[in-house]
């Protein structure tokens, strides 16, 4: 029986990612299928659940914090930093799995997965890879961003995939583990590991597809804002578009011969992000051309407008390769500055335009190649919207709910 008080658990909105999702199922393994959960982030709703995993910006177990996104957040012994799902999983899992299949179970899954999401630039295992890609495939495409009729109904359809996904994983995991506590030997762990991954992976590929076709239909509008790109920057009116997914495919210029450097494109509840592109593009996760300035890293709010000189400045990646603004405007001058005084000289700002008009409630985003119907996802569609029972609790969520994780392109959807 589990020693952990069953009560809310608290995690992001927007995008999700295995990071999350894991961990949310992981907890709700150990307190109970019923136990409510919240995807916000308000903080008077954060401070009132008993759980954060993802958000918060703290990480200590006896408060019941599992977040990453801090300057200064803890690592392993070995040097790998820990994310949610490797917190959660450091606190709860003796629980699970006896010592040596917990070791097992984190340097085969949860280490690789962690290290995955905080953006170390190091190979990956390509089923890992895989399965980042398939689980976050099963979140919306760009073209269902700007498909729904108001907001709201865009977030429901965006918590019911949650939802699908976690109660899918949570099952698969009460598979896994008893596997795991009758495993003898590493090489034995590490097969029935991997073989867990590849039988998610194909579960989850009619997602993998549609979000294939969706971005080679968006790739044509990212190239056309590349070809376009002035002073190092690149701009999106659309949220969503593939750029990075497209980079090999892509100029490295901007239409007056400077390297590109950043691209500015929309976040969640009218934001603005400013994410750093790779200095290779066969590397879409690697080292940047121009990181953001040392001295943002890690900082929010007011802490961060001080050092930017923008007041609306929301928050910067503690890696340094993603930032948010209230405003356009900011977004495109720090970009600009910043890129003015990088090793590359000049501005390299790229303006990703997705459309010729931007997106509205009641006009869904163009598509380059004609009209297009997202084909049905079985997996999804068949599944009811919520499994347990769920608290969702209608908050006005702050301007970061979204913007972080869908700064950090998919991932792979990421």
């Amino acid at each position: 029986m589990s020693t952990l008080p069953s009560l809310t658990i608290a995690t992001h909105d927007g995008i999700f990612h295995p990071d999350d999702v894991l961990a949310v199922a992981l907890l709700r393994m150990i307190l109970g299928d019923n136990t409510p959960v919240v995807r916000t982030r308000d903080p008077v709703v954060l401070q009132s659940s008993e759980w954060r995993v993802d958000v918060g910006g703290r990480a200590d177990a006896k408060t019941g914090d599992f977040d990453h996104h801090f300057v200064g957040s803890p690592v392993r012994e070995t040097g790998n930093p820990y994310a949610a799902f490797g917190l959660t999983w450091n606190h709860v899992g003796h629980q699970l799995l006896p010592e040596d299949a917990s070791a097992w179970l984190d340097e085969v899954l949860i280490a690789p997965l962690d290290r995955m999401d905080v953006g170390v630039n190091e190979p990956l295992p390509k089923y890992i890879v895989d399965f980042e890609h398939a689980l976050s495939a099963q979140n919306q495409t760009w073209e269902d961003q700007g498909s729904f009729p108001d907001r709201d109904q865009g977030a429901r359809d965006a918590l019911r995939r949650f939802f699908v996904v976690e109660s899918e994983v949570r099952s698969a995991l009460s598979e896994l583990l008893p596997k795991l506590r009758s495993t003898q030997s590493f090489p034995e762990a590490q097969k029935t590991i991997t073989q867990w991954c590849a039988q998610l992976t194909a579960q989850w590929q009619p997602g993998v597809q549609r979000h294939l076709e969706a971005d080679a239909r968006g790739l044509n509008l990212v190239r056309a804002a590349w070809e376009k790109a002035l002073r190092g920057v690149v701009h999106l009116e659309a949220a969503g578009l593939p750029w990075r997914e497209g980079l090999s495919r892509l100029p490295t210029v901007g239409a007056d011969g400077l390297p590109l450097q950043f691209v500015v494109s929309p976040g969640d509840s009218g934001t603005w992000i400013l994410t750093g592109i790779p200095e290779n593009p066969a590397v879409p996760f690697g080292p940047l051309m121009t990181p953001l300035p040392d001295s943002w890293a890690g900082l929010r709010g007011a802490a961060l407008g001080a050092v930017s000189g923008k007041a609306d400045a929301i928050f910067c990646h503690p890696g340094r390769w993603v930032a948010g603004f209230t405003s356009k405007k900011s977004a495109e001058e720090s970009a600009m500055d910043i890129a003015a005084s990088s090793r590359w000289g000049s501005p390299r700002v790229v303006s990703i335009f997705g459309a010729a008009n931007s997106p509205t409630a009641s006009s869904p985003q163009p598509h380059a190649t004609g009209t297009h119907t997202s084909a049905p996802e079985p997996h999804l569609a068949e599944a009811p919207v919520l499994v347990t029972p769920v608290l969702v609790t209608p908050v006005a969520t702050s301007p970061l709910s979204e913007i972080e994780r869908k700064a950090h392109p998919r991932k792979t959807v990421r």
